[in-house]
């Protein structure tokens, strides 16, 4: 994505719209003057996307899926209050999103105060996946 975003810049666009935390990371690394547009990524604070949701600063705009990743542990407790019985979670999660890292981080630690064991698995991009394997 680095590419991509520093091809956009080269080509002087107006305005970039990013659907992803990573496509967001790129384009901000890319440019500090072309207007970016986010959606669908998370914790934009914990990222490093903007400096704090009062005063994001900078030039991204948009709508985060999450204001930060404690919401993910907070949803395990949820779950443990409906179903108190669940014993054991298994989280898919993509070890390249730098948003999923910090949310795994707080469900880890929800998991250990409720007596939960998890299950990681890696799901990766199929182009991630495939360089794995031939890796």
């Amino acid at each position: 994505m680095p590419d991509l975003a520093a091809e956009l810049v080269r080509l002087k666009v107006d305005i970039i719209v990013a659907t992803s935390t990573q496509a967001t990371l790129a384009a901000k690394n890319a440019t500090a003057t072309i207007p970016i547009v986010a959606a669908n990524f998370g914790d934009p604070v914990g990222v490093g996307l903007i400096e704090s949701l009062a005063r994001p600063g900078g030039s991204i705009t948009g709508h985060s899926a999450s204001v930060g990743a404690d919401t993910y542990g907070k949803q395990l407790e949820l779950l443990n209050e409906i179903a108190p019985e669940v014993r054991r979670v298994a989280v898919l999660w993509n070890p390249g999103n730098p948003f999923h890292a910090s949310a795994i981080s707080n469900v880890k630690v929800a998991a250990q105060a409720l007596k939960v064991e998890l299950q990681l698995l890696e799901a990766r991009a199929s182009q991630q996946a495939n360089a794995k394997a031939q890796g």
